[in-house]
């Protein structure tokens, strides 16, 4: 198992996976004691000598896989940033716009937005989060004539058509 807290100066460390930092290259299957400095500033990369194969093998194959897709964006307020060049014209800046929720924001004012669109503006510099805030909820529609918030269907008569007569 990797190494989750300071290795002891007496135990020996196998590297799991070759790497390398600014100041260091370890191959895999290097031998390190563990007072070593490569050990210390990159523990995850060691096992214990005697660690059992299968134990590496897994360590191996957890640390191939991709990391894990971030949280979707909840609902968020932000702010639209400057344009190029700042807020100033002097400093040849422009107010930046952004165009969400049906109408224009400036560069300095603050919406609020949800999802794949609150992404889209954080993504292309357009706007910083300010806040996250709770999802909105929706309104507690009830079941009235067979669909949501319609006029509930009027009895009819037996001698009442269906469609009325034109007379």
């Amino acid at each position: 198992m990797t190494t989750k807290t300071k290795p002891k100066p007496t135990e020996f460390f196998i590297c799991i996976e070759s790497f390398a930092g600014n100041e260091f290259a370890v191959a895999e299957g290097d031998l390190l004691p563990g007072d070593d400095e490569r050990v210390l500033r990159c523990p995850d990369r060691f096992v214990v000598v005697g660690t059992p194969d299968e134990e590496i093998r897994r360590l191996k194959i957890a640390a191939a896989l991709p990391p894990p897709l971030p949280e979707p964006l909840g609902r968020v307020k932000l702010r639209v940033l400057p344009g190029p060049g700042g807020l100033s014209a002097l400093n040849g800046g422009r107010p930046q716009t952004v165009f969400a929720n049906g109408r224009e924001y400036v560069s300095g004012e603050t919406l609020e937005a949800e999802g794949a669109n609150a992404e889209h503006l954080i993504d292309v510099g357009a706007c910083e989060v300010v806040g996250h805030l709770r999802r909105k909820k929706k309104a507690p529609g009830r079941v009235v004539g067979g669909g949501w918030d319609r006029e509930p269907l009027r009895k009819r008569s037996p001698r009442q058509s269906l469609f009325p007569s034109p007379i």
